[in-house]
């Protein structure tokens, strides 16, 4: 037997389901695509000589299902030409939208829905609309968010939930029960710890619990305040006993476990996990009483949708939805309840800046949720933004991205917002060590707020969430007490009068260099000399020294976009040049298949020289493959992927002066 993983929506979602079917000695594409196994899949269908409608649509659905966006761009854009299906528009616009090309992505949401015909699915109408509204996105907020460098790793890093003294976190990096699956070529799941270091950055992660891990995927988690339960997204097996559905995939469950000192009781699942369908990502409100999840159970507006239960009477109530204003014909993710009743939760449904972006709604007073607000930048980008969790007083927290600028595919970011109405208070002597806990040394601050407005509920609430942990205070902890400008600080003799927050408060962080090193490097690149005279002759070729593509990419990035931008220049100073413009691949993949590809490369750099206000007949598009390689890396020698580039580069020929 054999393991194949099914993830529902994106990659990034991650929902891990897992398919159990006999392997057969010869496998074939078709059985490879229904078996889940997309990264095989895609190379099978690399050696292809020739590719059927059915053939692309599926390497796109492969890329787009391990969110290699660029990719996935590329081949939707092949299939649209030939398919009549308005999903291949969706997938196409969410896919540019993701690369920034905005103006694009919004005709094909459009086209989307002018195919689908269905008023009932706006959703590409809304999608597009909301293109338009990315300005209004913008964050005014003091807010620093940085990424988690110690922890990170070039796998995905995702989903952290506070705990203790750090945070409990996903990953697929690789450990020693975790076998490699066929949907991405990485590891299975695992939950790992991190703790924070003396200036707040989290770092030395190690495995979370061997009672919790095992060989199948574990995911998202969600703790009571106290750490002694954990509620935590599994695929549905009991002692290695797995439970699957009808078509025989082992859906996600949400489990859970009590804590017996160092370690975790054997789970046990919720009452309300189902054999059919995915229950994942838990997150328990403050007084453990209302449990958040997402899930595809029916009945709901599409994709993944977010409910809630009720604990009453000892035991878990039938889930409700959390209804249209949360969630939509999209998928709607990673629910998180703050302390104060805010939701803050990930979707692609309600449309943003690209990708996955994270939005929050609240209960008005009739107990209904109110629409949800996209929380803008710097918080979402236009890549996958999810994972959203906030400390007691809305200070700082985490989240996830696969944004530019990452140590992988999702990285974990801190951050750390200057809320207003938190000042520090000095010399307020009668509180002593003695009553703060074993190790003292703590900083005050007051919650100054005249117009505080929280009723008892919602401060016991926020009081009881820290109870526990006032008695482990250490000196990186913050105490914040609530009153009003005018009262005196009370003297505090119980830890349940306090709040603590986690780390330091914004003003004493301090900005990193490396950044503006990471652009002056970008900048001499491109001030590199362009064509010297010498090299002014018919025949001669020249090589464009930042054109490269990335591996199976024909689009030329950011920088090859630039140093196009300086042929266009170059030849409106020479109107009467003439030139062939070529690509070319390396030696990996079929030959037939790297002739198309750099073909189409050529094609796209030309295209893109055209827009710029370049007459077409002025270049000649050609596509070389992997026939003139520059370098040794032929087939069957061994190099790396800085060898490799050299040879996936874009050459221009003078044909007349």
């Amino acid at each position: 037997m054999y393991l194949n993983i099914k993830i529902v929506g994106s990659l990034l979602i991650a929902v891990f389901s897992i398919g159990i079917n006999n392997a057969q000695n010869s496998v074939k594409v078709d059985q490879l695509y229904q078996d889940l196994a997309y990264k095989e899949t895609i190379n099978f269908y690399a050696s292809k000589d020739q590719l059927s409608l059915e053939d692309m649509e599926r390497i796109a659905n492969s890329y787009r299902l391990n969110h290699d966006t660029e990719n996935a761009a590329l081949w939707y854009g092949q299939v649209i030409e030939q398919s009549s299906d308005p999903v291949n528009h969706l997938y196409y616009a969410q896919a540019l939208q993701s690369n920034g090309k905005y103006g694009k992505a919004k005709k094909h949401f459009l086209k989307y829905n002018e195919l689908l015909g269905d008023d009932n699915d706006l959703r590409g109408v809304q999608l597009a609309t909301a293109i338009d509204r990315m300005n209004e996105w913008k964050n005014e907020e003091d807010i620093l968010l940085q990424p988690e460098t110690k922890i990170n790793s070039p796998n995905l890093d995702f989903s952290p939930s506070y705990y203790k003294d750090g945070i409990v976190f996903v990953s697929s990096r690789k450990t020693s029960n975790k076998k490699k699956y066929k949907w991405t070529g990485e590891h299975f799941m695992n939950l790992f710890y991190a703790t924070a270091d003396e200036d707040g950055k989290l770092s030395e992660v190690t495995s979370f619990s061997k009672m919790i891990n095992s060989k199948y995927h574990e995911g998202p988690v969600a703790f009571s305040k106290s750490y002694d339960k954990i509620f935590f997204t599994r695929n549905d097996h009991v002692k290695g006993k797995v439970r699957t559905n009808k078509k025989g995939v082992m859906k996600l469950g949400i489990f859970t476990a009590m804590s017996n000192g160092e370690n975790w009781t054997d789970p046990k699942p919720v009452s309300f996990n189902t054999t059919e369908h995915e229950e994942c990502h838990p997150s328990l409100s403050a007084d453990g009483s209302h449990l958040y999840f997402a899930s595809d159970r029916p009945g709901g507006f599409g994709g993944m949708d977010i409910y809630v239960s009720t604990f009453d009477g000892g035991k878990w109530g039938t889930p409700t939805n959390l209804g249209p204003t949360i969630n939509t014909p999209g998928n709607d993710v990673f629910p998180f309840i703050h302390d104060d009743g805010t939701l803050y939760f990930a979707s692609d449904g309600w449309g943003g800046l690209g990708g996955l972006d994270i939005f929050k709604s609240a209960q008005n007073e009739g107990a209904h949720w109110t629409t949800s607000e996209n929380l803008g930048t710097p918080y979402n980008s236009r890549k996958d933004d999810f994972g959203f969790v906030m400390n007691v007083l809305g200070t700082e927290g985490y989240l996830n991205s696969s944004r530019d600028g990452g140590s992988g595919k999702d990285d974990i970011y801190s951050f750390q917002r200057n809320v207003k109405g938190i000042e520090k208070v000095e010399g307020k002597e009668h509180i002593t060590k003695s009553e703060l806990g074993p190790n003292g040394n703590i900083t005050i601050y007051q919650f100054i707020n005249n117009d505080f407005q929280g009723t008892p509920n919602e401060v016991h609430s926020a009081i009881k969430a820290i109870q526990e942990k006032v008695d482990q205070t250490n000196d990186k902890e913050v105490v914040v007490v609530i009153g009003k400008d005018d009262a005196e600080l009370p003297n505090i003799a119980a830890p349940t009068e306090l709040i603590v927050a986690e780390k330091k408060p914004v003003e004493e962080m301090v900005v990193e260099e490396a950044p503006m090193k990471h652009v002056m490097k970008e900048v001499e690149e491109v001030a590199e000399t362009f064509i010297v005279k010498e090299d002014l002759a018919i025949g001669k070729t020249i090589q464009l020294k930042n054109v490269y593509h990335d591996f199976n990419i024909h689009e030329p990035n950011k920088k090859g976009e630039k140093e196009l931008d300086r042929l266009v220049e170059f030849m409106k100073e020479n109107p009467s040049m003439k030139i062939e413009l070529s690509s070319h691949t390396d030696a990996r993949g079929r030959t037939r298949y790297n002739t198309w590809l750099s073909r189409k490369r050529a094609e796209a750099s030309t295209a893109y020289i055209v827009n710029q206000g370049i007459k077409a007949s002025r270049i000649i598009a050609k596509g070389y493959g992997e026939t003139k390689l520059i370098n040794k890396c032929v087939d069957g020698v061994e190099c790396d992927e800085k060898e490799h580039k050299i040879n996936r580069r874009t050459e221009i020929k003078i044909l007349k002066l």
